[in-house]
């Protein structure tokens, strides 16, 4: 058994590898996409994609108890014609944020009861 697994960042084991296993998850469903689709157009409706593969991976984490459902996992990104010229150039489309919050761990608890005849 492994009682509380702290890395020595003081971070728990368990947020350590959830964050690892996002970044992997949210790298192969959009890379799955890319290359399985002729192309990701560079418009609102190509980047409107992205976001929903992210908030896919999201949601799938709050269904496991991994992120919190509250609040909910949120992704934003610019407008694609708000790229700058070099960026479409070079088919680079920076900005795409998301949030989420762990859904933590109980690790200790604090039971009160009464017991009568």
């Amino acid at each position: 058994m492994l009682r509380t697994g702290v890395m020595a960042s003081g971070l728990f084991m368990d947020e350590i590898r959830l964050i690892d296993y996002l970044t992997a998850d949210i790298e192969e469903t959009i890379f799955s996409a890319m290359i399985n689709s002729p192309k990701l157009p560079y418009t609102d409706e190509g980047v409107q994609v992205l976001k929903n593969l992210i908030l896919g991976v999201l949601n799938n984490s709050v269904t496991s108890g991994a992120l919190a459902n509250d609040p909910r996992p949120t992704v934003s990104a610019p407008k694609a014609i708000d790229q700058s010229a070099n960026d479409r150039a070079h088919r680079y489309f920076p900005g795409i944020k998301f949030t989420a919050r762990l859904a933590g761990a109980i690790h200790t608890i604090d039971i009160q009861g009464v017991v009568t005849a």
